[in-house]
């Protein structure tokens, strides 16, 4: 059954949407990452907010802010390089299994 036909016989009310534009998009990420933040933010304890209060504020009032608050935010969100140097060989892999109880019957 064609799309026109379901919506006529199930009575769906169907509408077109506009792709929202580039800088919406953009406004969208940024508040979903303040707000994921802003949320971590809260579980931080206290003697890490502490430690690390006077440092955030002093990026705050640094005139190179956005750079060095650009370079925190690429480190906490991108994946961990895999270290090479510390990391061990895979294990080899098992031996393959021969078939037991001698030669191997064709098939018919």
């Amino acid at each position: 059954m064609n799309f026109n036909r379901l919506v006529k016989r199930y009575h769906v009310e169907v509408g077109e949407l506009s792709v929202p534009s580039d800088e919406e998009v953009t406004a969208r990420k940024v508040e979903r990452i303040v707000t994921r933040l802003a949320a971590e933010g809260q579980n931080l304890p206290l003697d890490d907010f502490a430690e690390f209060a006077p440092i955030a504020r002093r990026i705050a009032d640094h005139e190179h802010r956005d750079r060095i608050v650009t370079l925190l935010l690429q480190g906490h969100f991108q994946a961990p390089a895999a270290e090479d140097d510390d990391s061990e060989p895979p294990a080899p892999l098992p031996p393959p299994r021969r078939h037991e109880g001698g030669r191997r019957r064709r098939r018919r």
